[in-house]
């Protein structure tokens, strides 16, 4: 599979996708909570999961649905990027307005996130408000014409940023390369929808998934306020995932230096972060991220695509990068919000995805994918690894 697109990029640093980006199964037990070093979890009659951890001085609170934009239909193209603008705009609690205002004045700060398999929003705020700022989280948007809008010429904004910058044209020939480009995973998220399509989207798919919280100290009594809360939420329907097919994506553009990204299938969510550690190890930028687990870098185009190639079958200290990814969780979720977010995207605490790093086995990295943007004459493909 091959794509071509031309237009003028800037050169910018590549951004290494977050490993927050990954949503990972959400068991179906009974409500009864699970310890996790300090992390509690429960997974009500519903299927909704409720995750906190006592660790915070303030408290955040993540609300994940496990839909992105790999859950639109064919007639719901850009919708799931409008939804994320959609978060605490106006609904069954009031106004948009009102909604701000409220949250606001309780000395909340609030945020939204998207990927392709999930989209999220919460707060930060102090322990003692957390429980009664929820319905927030739940509220049943109204979808006033002036909402719909705001949201929909944001994320045409997002699209228009994505034409002019090498770092999101990377991101999205990864995914085409990685999934192939007509995939639910491989499709481009900047499509522009109309506003019945937004509505449609967010009725259908933002219905359960997991509620994350740091700060929390009475995890038992913190289940029943989201109960409450979320009585209408189920666990939800997570985003059909694609077949890494690794394959490639080439974007030309008039530009001194080429962008490469080579990326293979993780199996697992701990398989991703210890193929992301090896390969920063080495000198590049390594990410992973929705089943994948790749390695960038910039420069000259056919002298960077060999020093890549070359990189990549370099023999892995399995040990020595296990450490490494540890530290880097343990490090990476020190702050309130950091740590609910990691435990909203992953459905797991820091304790339990360390656990499952330890498990990781060695083994070839398998077939790759090559995605690269701007000055790209003389980059081979992933024929040519």
């Amino acid at each position: 599979m091959l794509v071509r697109q031309t237009f003028n990029l800037s050169r910018r640093q590549f951004s290494a996708m977050s490993v927050a980006q990954e949503m990972q199964d959400i068991p179906a037990t009974t409500p009864s909570a699970k310890t996790y070093g300090a992390s509690k979890s429960t997974t009500l009659p519903s299927g909704l999961t409720v995750l906190t951890s006592p660790n915070s001085s303030s408290t955040t609170v993540t609300y994940t649905t496990p839909n992105g934009s790999s859950s639109e239909s064919s007639s719901e193209s850009g919708a799931s990027l409008a939804s994320r603008y959609m978060s605490f705009m106006g609904s069954n609690l009031g106004s948009t307005l009102k909604t701000h205002r409220t949250l606001e004045d309780a000395g909340a700060t609030t945020f939204h996130s998207h990927t392709r398999t999930s989209t999220s929003r919460g707060f930060t705020c102090s322990p003692e408000d957390a429980s009664s700022l929820l319905e927030f989280l739940s509220a049943k948007p109204t979808f006033e014409p002036w909402d719909v809008k705001t949201a929909i010429d944001q994320s045409k904004l997002d699209g228009e940023e994505s034409k002019t910058s090498p770092i999101l044209t990377l991101q999205e020939a990864i995914y085409s390369a990685s999934f192939g480009e007509s995939s639910s995973m491989g499709q481009t998220i900047y499509a522009t929808p109309s506003a019945a399509s937004v509505e449609s989207f967010i009725n259908r798919t933002f219905t359960g998934g997991i509620v994350t919280a740091s700060g929390i100290a009475d995890h038992d009594s913190f289940v029943r306020d989201v109960t409450n809360s979320f009585s209408g939420c189920d666990g939800g329907a997570k985003s059909t995932p694609a077949s890494f097919v690794a394959g490639d994506s080439r974007v030309h553009g008039d530009t001194e230096f080429a962008h490469i990204a080579f990326t293979f299938n993780s199996t697992s969510l701990a398989h991703g972060l210890v193929l992301k550690s090896f390969f920063d190890s080495l000198g590049y930028s390594g990410f992973s991220a929705n089943g994948i687990a790749g390695v960038y870098a910039s420069g000259e185009g056919g002298s960077i695509f060999d020093d890549l190639a070359k990189a990549v079958k370099s023999e892995m200290n399995l040990d020595a990068v296990k450490k490494a990814v540890k530290s880097e969780i343990i490090f990476g979720t020190e702050g309130g919000r950091e740590l609910s977010q990691f435990m909203a995207m992953h459905g797991k605490s820091p304790e339990e995805v360390c656990k499952e790093v330890e498990g990781v086995k060695g083994g070839d990295l398998g077939k790759a994918s090559v995605a690269a943007v701007g000055n790209i004459g003389g980059v081979g493909g992933s024929r040519d690894l």
